[in-house]
Order: structure tokens, then sequence, then C-alpha cells
């Protein structure tokens, strides 16, 4: 057999010498090199499962280069067999979810994944409003919003007085920030000018409480080479306006920390609340008046066109700052609630979020022990969505009577967000309301954590279906061998083409069977760069390509 040492070193010696043309031969040696020993592998691995003449196991060796069971007899495709799932070891939880697969289901989830991609049209539903890409929520059920928030309030910024020089000609360009509750607005920029005025300025943030809310407002100068300096900021309490709800109050407030001496800012606020008794129609009909608000008038016009069946969509959010959304789907009927991360299908994207550095994982009050780390750039993009999904899925799942079965989904990237939502509502779900089952279901989803986050997850979210096209790159990022140690989890389902479905046992338990050979690490990071430089291998990403296949798969389940 070549050694794949030697091919390197020459590679390397050939770059010095030869140029770039040299190392491309060293690499083609280094691939060749290992393909005996591929060969003699996978011989090895087809011997060590046979089970007689009739019926047999064959290992499929496949981009990952996992193990997936393919069971056939006489060599004709059977129906795949459901494995058991390892018993659940976390000692703050009951018995998780079984793993029982549901290719029913699997359709299901597999277009709201896809329906993932869609974004909200101006004219469907209530939308917060936030600056600094900070989340934003967009109701689809007035119920849930009224539940949420208890009214909005009206702000008119008017004047600012006595501002801080900012500048070297002794004046400032100013603009205000208002903040409250999860909304956020600001004003225009103004002239050069110590004492601004704004003209016909609304601004509309709804409120969660008015006797815990504060409305803080920040005055900043809009510096040319700089991010901004603070003027001042001022604080307005919400308790006198929840006392006279629908009158217009004016404020001077005092501008504090780097204002200057005398400094105000003056405010006109109207708090509009959400009465008991108040409608859907009373809500639309008050906010009439909102000319750029952050509630939009009228019904919802094409919300039929997503979801699926009974189920409808309830909320979306989307942070701009990381560029995550989130679909969260309900069927009241059933108790049924799904949570659907949006992914990317450019292959630049997915390449630029594949940050190899791992980040330990924390949950929202421990971090957990055994050394659990997951990818960095998925760790950024779920954290910033994680406070509001929890709180809406803690509500959904606490209204009405009786327990929900939850299901989160997602395609590429939102595979791998899913799976950070399902391990910690897992975690936590005595606490996430009252949930009676959890299962996951990603297409083309990347690695997402190190062994340890697998073991993990796998005996907290069992019932978890990971299914991957036999050419799709995606699910080999990032890669693991010797120098990357990120690993899969859940039940493989691997799509063929021609109707072909192969379930396998979970990854985690044969990854540990082969960690030990040196020889199988190097092979998988060879397999990776291969696939990275093969069109196909993100041809098969499409989501599209994952939808048609499932259904073609249906009369193997």
């Amino acid at each position: 057999m070549v050694d794949p040492f030697h091919w390197i070193s020459v590679g390397i010696k050939s770059v010095g010498a030869y140029g770039f043309v040299g190392a491309g031969f060293a690499i083609f040696g280094f691939l060749a090199g290992s393909w005996s020993a591929r060969r003699k592998q996978y011989k090895n691995a087809r011997m060590a499962t046979g089970k007689g003449r009739k019926a047999s196991y064959q290992a499929v060796l496949n981009t990952e280069d996992e193990f997936l069971l393919e069971y056939t007899y006489e060599g004709k495709p059977q129906a795949p067999k459901d494995y058991a799932a390892e018993p659940n070891a976390h000692p703050t939880l009951g018995v998780p979810t079984p793993a029982v697969y549901n290719h029913q289901h699997a359709k299901i989830m597999a277009r709201l994944a896809t329906q993932a991609y869609k974004m909200p049209k101006d004219n469907e539903g209530y939308r917060t409003r936030n600056i600094r890409g900070l989340p934003t929520v967009t109701f689809f059920d007035k119920s849930l919003l009224t539940q949420v928030f208890k009214g909005v309030l009206r702000i008119q910024v008017v004047r600012a007085n006595c501002l801080r020089p900012a500048n070297l000609a002794g004046l400032a360009r100013p603009f205000v920030e208002v903040f409250v509750s999860a909304s956020s607005s600001r004003t225009r920029l103004a002239g050069q000018t110590l004492n601004p005025v704004w003209e016909d300025e609304v601004h509309w943030l709804y409120i969660r409480d008015p006797q815990y809310d504060s409305l803080c407002a920040r005055v900043v100068d809009a510096a040319r080479f700089t991010a901004g300096e603070d003027l001042g900021v001022a604080v307005l309490g919400l308790e006198g306006l929840a006392r006279n709800p629908g009158d217009e109050l004016m404020f001077k407030l005092p501008l504090r920390g780097f204002a200057g001496e005398n400094s105000t800012l003056t405010l006109a606020c109207r708090y509009l609340p959400f009465t008991e008794t108040a409608g859907p129609e009373t809500i639309s009909e008050l906010l009439e008046v909102e000319e750029d608000g952050i509630l939009l008038r009228g019904e919802p016009a094409s919300i039929s066109t997503l979801g699926e069946g009974d189920m409808k969509p309830v909320a979306y959010i989307d942070c701009g700052l990381t560029d995550t959304q989130v679909w969260l789907f309900s069927d009241p009927g059933k108790r049924h609630f799904v949570i659907s991360f949006r992914g990317t299908e450019a292959l630049l994207d997915i390449i630029t979020d594949a940050r190899l550095l791992p980040s330990v994982f924390k949950t929202i009050t421990e971090a957990r022990r055994g050394n659990v780390s997951v990818h960095r750039g998925f760790m950024r993009a779920y954290s910033s969505v994680r406070r509001l999904l929890s709180s809406l899925l803690q509500l959904i799942t606490t209204s009405g009577t009786g327990p929900w079965d939850v299901t989160l989904t997602g395609h590429s990237l939102g595979g791998a967000l899913a799976t950070l939502a399902a391990y910690e509502i897992g975690m936590y779900k005595q606490y996430a309301g009252r949930i009676k089952s959890l299962s996951l279901y990603t297409f083309g989803s990347p690695r997402v954590g190190n062994k340890n986050f697998a073991k993990d997850f796998d005996a907290l979210v069992p019932d978890t279906w990971r299914f991957t096209n036999r050419l799709d790159i995606v699910p080999s990022i990032p890669p693991t061998g010797i120098f990357l140690k990120f690993c899969h989890v859940g039940h493989p389902v691997r799509l063929r083409g021609k109707g072909e479905l192969l379930k396998g046992l979970n990854n985690v338990e044969m990854e540990e069977n082969r960690d030990k050979d040196a020889q199988v690490n190097i092979q998988k990071d060879i397999n990776w760069l291969r696939s990275a430089l093969t069109f196909r291998g993100v041809a098969e990403h499409s989501c599209d390509l994952y939808i048609s296949r499932i259904h073609e798969a249906g009369g193997y389940c």
C-alpha cells in the first residue's frame, strides 16, 4: 500500500520546486494511495456484517464515510427496520420520546423546512420593530400578540435642547434612539445644531407591561468617522401613562450620562392598551392611524399559502444581525407545534458559516458538564433568537389544556440551528411548557458539535432523523477526522434516488468503534476534500431535491 504521508511530503517539496502543478500531482497521489486501504476497509466491513445467504446486511460508505445498513433479501430492498434508541441517562428528565420513524411526518417536515425560506409580505401579520439588526417578531395570530403584549406606546420625539458640542465646529449632528420592552426605533438625522427639532416624528413600540416597562431614549451624535458619540440618556417610567390610557402627555426629561449641562429631551407619549374585551377588529382599528409603525394594518392577505394542512403559522422571528430566521407553526386541534429554521442554499454562505472553532455550549442557567462543545458560528446564530423562541414556545405550549407534541425541522444551516434548539428544549423540557413528545427532522444538515454533544443529544432527543442525499456535500461540513472532531447526531436516513431510502444505526455508536483507527480518520478528511471538489455535491443539497426523493421513497416505508 502506498504511504499517504510520503506523498504529502513530496507535495510540500513540489510546491517550492515546481509550483502548484506539482502540488496537484501530490494531492492526486495522496488520494490514489488511500484507494487500496479504502477497498480493504470496505471488504472487511462487508465480511463482518454478513448474515447468511438470503438475508444480509451491506455496509454502505458515502461522502460522510459513515456506516448505513441496508437490509436486503435476495437482492430486493425491504422495508427498513427501526432501531431501538439508547435509554435516557439524563437525571432531570423523564423518559424521552422513543425513536419511531414516520415517513408521512417526514414529508410534512420537509415541506415546512422548505417554507422556512419564505418571508412574510408587507400585508401579512403584525410585526415588531427593532434597530441595529436586533430580532423582530411577526405575529400571525392576534390572540398570541395580545398574550405577549398589553398595548402599544405612541412616541413623538419633539426636540432636544442644550446638547453638548461633539465636533470641531462646536455643534452636533444628533439623532434619537428609543427602546422599550423588545422593540426599538430611531429618528431621522438632524442637521448641525445643539437644539434639534423633529417635526411629525412618530414611533410605535409594543409594551409588555406598563407597570414594569420603562422607555429609554438615547441621543447620539452621528460622527463621520466613528460609531457615534453619546450625547445623553433619558429614562421614563410608564406607570403614569398606564393610569391615563389614550391621553397624550408631554415630558421634558433631563439627559444624563455624557450629556451637557442642562441638556433636555422633550417627548410626547400616548399609551394605547389592548383591553381584555378588545377583539381582533378593535386591535386593527386601534392602530389605524399608524403611518410607518410596527403594527401592520389589515388581515394577513395570503397567509393560507403557508403551513401544511391544519398546521398554520403563528409567528416569524427574524434577526438581521446574524441573518437568522425561524417560523413557528401550530395545529391547536392536534396539539402539535413545529419550529422550522431557515437554512441557506448559497455555497459561499455555507463555507463562510463553517467556522471550525468550537464553542462551549452554555445553557440558559449553566454550562453542561462533559466538555460539550458546538460549532461557534452555529451557536452565535442560534443565540440571537433563543430568548424570543423560548418565550414563545413556553407561551404557546402552556395555553389551553393538555400537553403538546413539539417537532423541530430545518434544511442545511437550518437543520444545525434546529439541532441546537432541540438540545436545549430536551434539556429543559420541564420548564418549556407542557411538552408530551419532542422530535427532530433535519435535511442536509452539517455537523453541529463534538462527540460529547452528540452523545448527550441522542440521550435527550432520541427521536431524531437526519436525512441526507447520497452526494450532498453539506452533511460533510465541518469535516471530521484527526484534526477536527465534529460528529453527527441522530439516526441517519440516506436518500439515494429512484425511491431508495436507507435508515441506519445511530452514527455516534458507529463512530465510537472507528475512532481508534487512524487510517479511517485520515480517510474521512480525504472524503471531505474529494466531495468539496465536485459540483454535484453542491447540486444535491437542493431542498427541492430532498422533498422529491422523500416522496419517491414512500413505497419503501
